[in-house]
């Protein structure tokens, strides 16, 4: 009998997370038929059982309705018969909820963030994007020194905190964690490539598509229109000077008027260059190197 209907997408990690538990401890579970992400969460009857709107969420034959990753990723372990994926001790239990809880909140949340800032989803600052990186790499490399003397993250056999960080890892890996970065945990990607590749577990993951340059955010170009050019104004008749009375000589300068020089500058065309477009590339963008504000800026 199913332990419930799985409602996800198959690009989502978190559904994968969720797919590969019910897998590796022999749990089953369906897929709802006929999901329409952005429809179907987004209708009343869906939102009576989950109030989120979100995905993935499980719906049990009981009728009992669960929605967030972690909690339904838990949910199915515990269902698992003779299974280890929750630890085999109150200590080792308590291990897998923090390592759960390190790998959303200190990955996967800032290298989510990192993704839709670079593809536009949210407004760019280079600030936000170099700080949310550097958190990533710092808790990888929390994940890097504790698995140098260890082959998983709590005990000598999977857990649910392994496939988490599995789940985790494949996001920032074919985004942000590129080539020279991976060279650099390689305790990290082992343990990936074993949850990954494990017989039990290597449906639910799919193939990944590492990242060999990291996502950069790219500034939009923008469709230049040529301007039509405008008419010359037909020259105004200056109004003709009353004629002066031949003894009025009062109003005559003492020394006639040079003629006013005319400014070189004056001759040369109007320039295109978007000056606001200038300062937000040297303001987002690195000064040199491929991509930087010097590069765009001669490009011009």
């Amino acid at each position: 009998m199913s332990a419930g209907t799985l409602y996800t997408i198959p690009i989502q990690v978190q559904g994968a997370r969720i797919k590969a538990v019910a897998a590796y401890g022999g749990v089953d579970i369906k897929l709802a038929e006929g999901y329409e992400h952005g429809t179907t969460n987004k209708s009343a009857e869906y939102k009576a059982k989950f109030p989120s709107g979100k995905i993935p969420a499980l719906e049990t034959p009981s009728g009992f309705s669960l929605f967030e990753t972690s909690a339904i990723a838990r949910y199915i372990a515990s269902l698992a018969p003779n299974s280890t994926l929750l630890g085999s001790s109150p200590e080792e239990a308590a291990s897998v909820d923090q390592w759960v809880s390190f790998v959303d909140s200190e990955i996967f949340i800032p290298a989510r963030f990192a993704k839709w800032l670079c593809l536009g989803q949210i407004p760019y600052n280079k600030a936000v994007d170099t700080n949310l990186r550097d958190r990533v790499i710092t808790a990888i490399n929390v994940l890097e020194s504790h698995l140098a003397t260890r082959t998983y993250l709590v005990n000598e056999r999977i857990t649910l905190a392994d496939i988490s960080a599995a789940s985790v890892l494949k996001h920032s890996f074919e985004s942000i964690i590129d080539a020279s970065l991976r060279q650099k945990i390689p305790n990290t990607v082992r343990l990936y490539n074993t949850i990954t590749n494990h017989p039990k577990l290597v449906s639910s993951f799919g193939e990944t598509n590492f990242a060999e340059k990291a996502l950069q955010f790219t500034t939009p170009a923008k469709d230049k229109k040529e301007k039509a050019p405008k008419e010359a104004a037909a020259p105004k008749e200056k109004p003709a000077k009353p004629a002066k009375e031949a003894d009025d000589d009062e109003d005559e300068p003492l020394v006639p008027e040079e003629p006013k020089a005319k400014n070189p500058l004056d001759s040369l065309p109007k320039s295109n260059f978007n000056l606001e477009e200038w300062k937000r590339a040297y303001s987002n963008l690195d000064t040199r190197g491929a991509g930087g504000s010097l590069e765009w800026f001669y490009e011009r």
